[in-house]
């Protein structure tokens, strides 16, 4: 009964905290994302969601579901700031991928080039497999380790390195995909590195602000941040718990920023239009990479890349404490789809996306 009763409560929220969606969706189109959401988020017990969706560069959905903070019943809003986790790590991605439009990086440069204070390594790695996962650098070793490292305060990206920096590649670098958020706390090192700028001021001066993202932040536990979410996890009752509590400060650049549904709508748009990087440029990084003995990897440079519902998208999944997020674009149809929760381990959310990236392309026809 308490389930049941939390879930009116959410989809009374969705008609209260919502901001007027754009006319461009149409009214039959958008009733149908917002059924449709509603009843993903009733299936899969997510207390509180935004989606937003853009075609053509203009936001044409913009709605927030449910309960950014259930203790406190306080209704999720456009407005609200949700974790991205791995989503972090296209526009990261992309912040590296300026620096190789304007010469200051070489992709298949070894990334030691940029990053001399990084102990050798038995081979070398090149930017270009950080960016792919293919460089040998390892991930998180388990929980016990994420909860430690994220239980403490990192002075500066060069300090969190040191948390990996000197254990050994896991592998010969180009021999196999191997998923690493560390790899791109390295990227960010390197995006420090070669523009003299904080990795926060790069991405706040030459990502969010060209990309009119004004409510884009890293995730420092201790920071007030306006309207951020609190993040929740399901136990193996299906019962909502509070999430562990985690500081994100040392993984910013490969799942520590946080945002709005909103803002990275207009950061999908701006990277299809050519705002933030050159037509060719995101060519480039939505091109399958392939291994040493021609294996395809599923993943480009910075995105995951296709879906089994659509072949054709370019996305990213995020999930750690206290939220689940992707990222999907369509860029044949120039239409994205954020979908941002604040429950971890969140089911069928590329799937949602998907649908509704179907539901917003075909109302424009």
């Amino acid at each position: 009964m308490a389930r049941l009763n939390l879930f009116c409560l959410l989809l009374c929220c969705v008609m209260i905290s919502s901001t007027p969606v754009q006319a461009q969706l149409g009214k039959r189109h958008t009733n149908a994302v917002t059924a449709f959401v509603s009843e993903w988020m009733k299936a899969e017990n997510v207390p509180g969601a935004a989606v937003a969706a853009t075609v053509r560069g203009k936001v044409v959905y913009n709605k927030a579901f449910g309960l950014s903070d259930v203790e406190n019943q306080l209704a999720a809003q456009t407005r609200s700031v949700f974790r991205l986790a791995s989503v972090s790590k296209p526009i990261t991605a992309v912040a590296v991928m300026q620096l190789v439009e304007q010469g200051k990086i070489d992709l298949d440069a070894p990334a030691e080039q940029y990053l001399p204070m990084f102990p050798k390594k038995q081979w070398s790695f090149t930017v270009r497999q950080l960016l792919g996962h293919q460089s040998g650098i390892r991930h998180y070793q388990g929980l016990e380790e994420e909860y430690s490292i994220g239980a403490r305060r990192y002075k500066d990206l060069n300090e969190a390195i040191t948390i990996f920096s000197n254990d050994s590649l896991r592998h010969r670098p180009g021999e196999r995909y191997s998923y690493t958020t560390f790899g791109y706390s390295l990227l960010g090192a390197v995006i420090e590195a070669v523009s003299g700028l904080s990795f926060e001021e790069y991405i706040r001066t030459r990502i969010c602000a060209p990309a009119g993202m004004t409510s884009t932040y890293m995730d420092r536990s201790t920071d007030i941040i306006p309207f951020r979410t609190r993040g929740y996890a399901v136990d193996t009752l299906g019962r909502l718990r509070n999430a562990v509590a985690i500081d994100p400060n040392y993984k910013f650049p490969g799942g520590g920023i946080v945002s709005t549904a909103g803002d990275m709508a207009r950061f999908a748009s701006a990277v299809m239009s050519g705002k933030l990087i050159r037509p060719e440029t995101f060519a480039l990084m939505t091109t399958m990479g392939t291994l040493a003995d021609g294996t395809t990897t599923g993943y480009g440079l910075g995105w995951s890349l296709g879906t089994a519902a659509a072949p054709e998208a370019v996305l990213h999944k995020g999930m750690q404490q206290g939220t689940t997020t992707v990222l999907l674009l369509l860029p044949q149809k120039e239409c994205a789809v954020v979908v941002l929760t604040n429950r971890e381990q969140t089911g069928k959310i590329i799937e949602t996306a998907t649908e509704i990236a179907r539901i917003a392309a075909a109302a424009q026809r």
